[in-house]
């Protein structure tokens, strides 16, 4: 009678061995596969920065306010953002 009772807790015991591997194949199998499919995806590119064209942009030569080339007003080689800065 003692042999027929562990013989069950034995074979109870590779069942959930086995039934514990077939779910961790599945889990690493779906993880696998949603890291491949993370990985093969292409990088996105950041955005376009907030301020619009931000490479164009100069600093008073005066108090180094950031202005356009269109409107900054040009005097003796330097950019300046008004005509009060420009004159001083």
């Amino acid at each position: 009678m003692i042999l027929f009772s562990i013989f069950f807790v034995l074979l109870g015991f590779w069942i959930f061995l086995v039934l514990l591997n077939w779910v961790a194949r599945l889990w690493l199998t779906r993880k696998m596969k949603q890291w491949r499919e993370q990985v093969s995806q292409p990088r996105r590119e950041p955005d376009s920065p907030s301020v619009p064209n931000a490479q164009e942009l100069l600093p008073c030569h005066q108090c180094g306010t950031f202005i356009a080339p269109e409107t900054a007003i040009r005097k003796k080689g330097y950019l300046y953002c008004c005509k009060e800065h420009a004159n001083e």
